[in-house]
């Protein structure tokens, strides 16, 4: 009887979840909420991505390029079927099947993103960095503006904007000649608007209508905020900048709780594994045509916040990337860039202890931080993996990189070279790749360009949803699904995959939902 009315209540689930969209708008699932895929800061998928011989092809191209004004798109982050993107002075909501901008909505003031925005998905809202140190908050669904943080004397705000449970962390950067400077800081997304000047209840409007939000707290640190971001340990927010400080700092109001000085500045996301430790990179003359010392840290993070084992190594070049932590290695990109030396390695090293195993020579600079597909990873194939990078030179390509548990022999192959446009400048781009459940690689370049790129994608022998193998996804399938997840049943090997359509390496109700959603036609892919 209990077990009947499970099912019962999953089909009610099934049939009400969806049935608004304005509904499913605030709590939709996003796939690839934030720069890095999520606040690990590691993009790590189990998605099939193309590890054939052939080049990759567009599946669509979109041109953001508009009157020599900058327009270089953004990272995009995928919510449902839609991606967000900003270009130039617009956030864009597109299609991520055929590339049609569904709607467009202006930057606040008419200012414009910086030569980066890393905005984040968060609460069914798209959080986008601003030029001036703002931060815009959009209705995911409508596109209205909600509100923005206040101004500050800044002229780029360009690391990654990290959201966690109603919070927003982010940094500003500005070159006064002299010296660099700009702060990182918190926002309360579900605060009051600020009062005007503390008369009344009016919050204070400094474009037109749009409200304006407070910030919660702001760093002591006033060196600058440059491509860095945060990561979250427990209470605690970890983040670097310029001044090659990393901190962890109580999240809700800042108090330092500890520091540790590196050499040089900051200017990578910091990556944590599971096991809860650091990753980042750091070093002198990492913007500044990779002309110095690079280095890359490995820093231990107890429940408290405080900073445990500290490891270095020395890189090759200097690099900017966020490090990929997987099996026991590390990856680093690096790379000269601007010289008559435009040169690169991607590093492989050790957990443990940061010793090199070995380089792999990249025929450019890389900015990018990995995509990494643990799809094909196998106990027979020693756990193989595979890396996708962009190259910051004219050609603007993407390598993509082989590598397993016992490897050391370096294996890459250029995927991907863009056509190069008549009229138009050289390819460069430091895009970090993004990919969507279906294995579609996003990639965009300096020229304007976001191209949707696929490729062949060795498939398994089994249907995703399809439980009982018999060529269609029905309750019946749900039903398989549910019975194994409360051990009345029992699934082989191929079932189990098949079964597992949220990706999360185990068989739940939450899986039997989600069949069940799509056998009545409430969702259109897992």
């Amino acid at each position: 009887m209990k077990f009947k009315q499970i099912i019962s209540g999953l089909l009610t689930t099934a049939l009400l979840v969806g049935s608004s969209g304005a509904a499913m708008a605030a709590g939709q699932e996003a796939f690839w909420p934030t720069f890095r895929k999520d606040n690990s800061n590691m993009a790590i998928v189990d998605t099939r991505l193309p590890i054939g011989d052939e080049q990759l092809t567009e599946k669509w191209n979109l041109n953001f390029y508009e009157n020599y004004v900058q327009a270089a798109p953004s990272e995009p982050v995928i919510v449902g079927d839609k991606l967000f993107v900003v270009a130039g002075k617009k956030l864009n909501q597109i299609d991520r099947a055929t590339g049609k901008i569904i709607k467009s909505a202006p930057l606040i003031g008419n200012q414009q993103m910086g030569f980066f925005s890393r905005l984040t998905y968060g609460d069914g809202k798209i959080f986008v960095p601003v030029t001036a140190g703002l931060i815009q908050a959009f209705d995911a669904e409508t596109m209205e503006t909600l509100w923005c943080t206040q101004l500050v004397n800044a002229t780029q705000t360009l690391c990654q904007v990290t959201y966690d449970n109603g919070y927003l962390y982010t940094g500003y950067w500005r070159n006064t000649g002299v010296k660099t400077v700009g702060k990182f800081f918190c926002v309360d997304t579900n605060a009051q608007t600020h009062p005007a000047s503390g008369e009344g209840n009016e919050p204070v409007k400094l474009f037109g209508d749009i409200p304006v939000m407070p910030t919660k707290w702001e760093s002591e640190d006033n060196t600058g905020f440059y491509w860095s971001g945060a990561a979250i340990a427990g209470d605690a927010v970890i983040y670097g900048g310029d001044s090659g400080i990393l901190y962890s700092a109580n999240r809700e109001t800042g108090e330092i709780i500890d520091r540790y000085q590196t050499d040089g500045m900051i200017r990578s996301c910091i990556a944590q594994d599971s096991n809860g430790d650091l990753y980042f990179t750091a070093g002198e003359g990492d913007f500044q045509n990779g002309s110095n010392e690079g280095y890359v840290y490995k820093v231990g993070c107890d429940e408290s916040g405080r900073f445990t084992t500290k490891i270095k190594a020395e890189l090759d070049y200097p690099s900017t990337c966020n490090p990929m932590v997987y099996n026991g290695r590390v990856y680093v990109p690096m790379g000269k860039q601007f010289t008559s030396e435009d040169i690169s390695n991607l590093s492989v090293f050790n957990s443990d202890d940061l010793s090199l195993i070995y380089n792999i020579e990249v025929p450019g600079c890389s900015k990018a931080s990995p995509l990494l597909t643990t799809a094909y990873a196998t106990e027979e194939n020693n756990q193989t993996v595979y890396l996708y990078i962009t190259i910051n030179n004219e050609k603007g390509q993407i390598a993509r990189i082989e590598d397993n548990a016992v490897n050391t022999t370096p294996k890459i192959k250029i995927i991907y070279t863009p056509e190069k446009v008549e009229g138009a400048g050289n390819n460069n781009t430091t895009a970090s790749l993004v990919s969507d459940q279906q294995g579609t690689i996003y990639y965009h370049n300096d020229n304007g360009r976001m191209m949707a790129l696929t490729g062949h994608i060795d498939q398994p022998d089994y249907v995703l949803g399809d439980v009982n193998g018999d060529g269609a996804i029905t309750s019946a399938d749900a039903l398989l699904a549910l019975q194994a997840s409360v051990g009345k049943g029992d699934l082989t090997e191929k079932q189990t995959l098949a079964a597992d359509v949220d990706h999360d390496k185990k068989v739940t109700s939450s899986d039997a939902l989600l069949i069940l959603q799509y056998s009545v036609g409430k969702i259109i892919e897992f």
